[in-house]
């Protein structure tokens, strides 16, 4: 982590850190585009940070960035989560992560060992996205569906899925209101070699997580349906 924070740390010399931390993700985004990166999808942050040095230290974030995402040999590890709750949580925004043991717990009580290849994982409010990376780690192979009202959120999220070579969508979206801005639709394709990560991105309303999040609910209205039983004196009984 500190290769990580003290490159940032130089290139915010003449910047705010969180005006830094900021370029670095859709620094980090764009270096992930690889299926149709061109020199100009960098114009505006060569614009604000001309110097090459500034550009050496981004790339140094990003390639320590990915070695901590899987420096224990299986992944899994929120890089941005941790490096977000300890410099900006309380100063800046007033956001707190859920701690990520807390949602391994929670993955581990709601889903089974064996959950199914193609299950959907769902949560509306995913910031750095730990529960959906708590989920992964039973079985990568489902499909994850974040969303956040936060975009720096989101674009957590979906480094995060890359790096961990997840599959799905994240949505920069307000739950509660069903108001979508932007999606970052994340797959995986041949390249020759082997199957890799990519995304692409769709405009307001181009979604799949608002039909997603409304299945989920009604088949968790339904279950609850079907738990709930009425005794011989119309009696609602929960047991």
């Amino acid at each position: 982590m500190k290769v990580f924070e003290k490159a940032l740390d130089r290139v915010a010399y003449s910047e705010g850190i969180w005006n830094v931390f900021e370029d670095f993700l859709s620094f980090s985004l764009l270096m992930l585009r690889w299926q149709d990166l061109k020199p100009e999808h960098f114009q505006e942050l060569e614009n604000r940070y001309p110097k090459k040095e500034q550009h050496q230290l981004f790339a140094e974030a990003f390639t320590a960035m990915a070695d901590i995402a899987h420096n224990d040999g299986e992944g899994f590890h929120d890089v941005f989560g941790d490096y977000f709750m300890e410099h900006f949580s309380n100063k800046f925004k007033g956001q707190f992560f859920t701690p990520q043991p807390i949602c391994d717990m929670m993955a581990q009580l709601t889903m089974s060992s064996d959950v199914a290849d193609g299950t959907s994982v769902c949560d509306p409010t995913c910031g750095s996205g730990r529960t959906l990376i708590a989920a992964a780690k039973i079985n990568r192979k489902m499909i994850f569906y974040g969303a956040d009202v936060d975009i720096n959120c989101c674009k957590m999220t979906v480094i995060n899925m890359m790096l961990n070579t997840m599959c799905g969508e994240v949505a920069w979206m307000d739950s509660l209101a069903m108001k979508h801005w932007r999606s970052w639709h994340i797959r995986k394709v041949f390249n020759g070699v082997g199957y890799v990560p990519y995304y692409i991105e769709t405009g307001p309303g181009e979604t799949h997580f608002i039909e997603r999040l409304k299945n989920s609910l009604q088949e968790k209205e339904q279950a609850q349906e079907e738990q709930m039983k009425v005794g011989k004196k119309n009696q609602l009984l929960l047991f």
